[in-house]
């Protein structure tokens, strides 16, 4: 069994050391590194924008190329000047899977849409083909502490005084984020090998965090006794 990882622009983590993380607990399957195809900036920009303004209206990206070539080459955007739709820009990706399976680790932040409350939200990895790992997502989804909202909703501290009176509670750009990305790499490939990306059981490692708190945690874990077995069957 093997698995192709194509990284997407700048990397701003140490990808091979995050897939050392992974092939640790996949050592029946082969992780190995794909260059991009030199037309990836057009497959990007095939894709769909989110109007940063309402987060509601779609917005072509034709006019978007010196911002997917800046982010490109800079790494993971922590600037939020560009939504792209994960599953429009899936599709635009679909290219890469060429009947193999795929992980593309991009540099973009990327959201769906949620009907149960009609608004978008930020997404670390959309499960597929080829599978999708936002570098930027495991920064921005993941919730940060309820009462760094319940500050920052009532106007008496700005963003930047919140980061710092809760530092080191939530990942930021600023962090290492390479074991991070491990964790996700070994999701994104546990559901190309076996439809089962996610536990729900909250001391695995591919428990689906939906709390920084969570997150933080996930490099210690080990695998469920369902996922184990799943990894020793290859």
């Amino acid at each position: 069994m093997a698995i192709e990882i194509v990284p997407i622009g700048r990397q701003t983590n140490d990808l091979e050391r995050a897939l050392r993380f992974a092939r640790k607990w996949l050592p029946g399957c082969t992780l190995r590194v794909r260059r991009p195809p030199k037309d990836i900036t057009d497959l990007v920009l095939s894709s769909r924008e989110i109007a940063n303004s309402e987060l509601h209206e779609d917005s072509p990206m034709a006019r978007r190329r010196r911002d997917v070539g800046r982010i490109a080459a800079n790494g993971a955007d922590s600037s939020r000047s560009l939504y792209l739709d994960a599953i429009a820009l899936q599709r635009a990706l679909y290219p890469l899977s060429n009947g193999k399976d795929v992980i593309a680790v991009h540099p973009f932040l990327m959201l769906t849409w949620h009907r149960w409350d009609s608004r978008y939200h930020a997404r670390v990895v959309t499960f597929g083909y080829p599978s999708l790992l936002s570098i930027p997502g495991i920064v921005e989804a993941p919730a940060r502490p309820r009462e760094y909202y319940m500050m920052l909703m009532s106007g008496k501290k700005g963003a930047a005084e919140l980061d710092a009176m809760f530092g080191g509670k939530f990942l930021t750009f600023d962090d290492d984020l390479t074991q991070f990305v491990g964790v996700y790499l070994l999701q994104c490939a546990f559901y190309l090998l076996f439809g089962k990306g996610l536990c729900i059981a909250p001391g695995c490692l591919l428990h689906d965090s939906h709390k920084q708190a969570d997150l933080m945690r996930a490099p210690s874990k080990e695998l469920c006794k369902v996922h184990q077995r799943l990894a020793d069957s290859l």
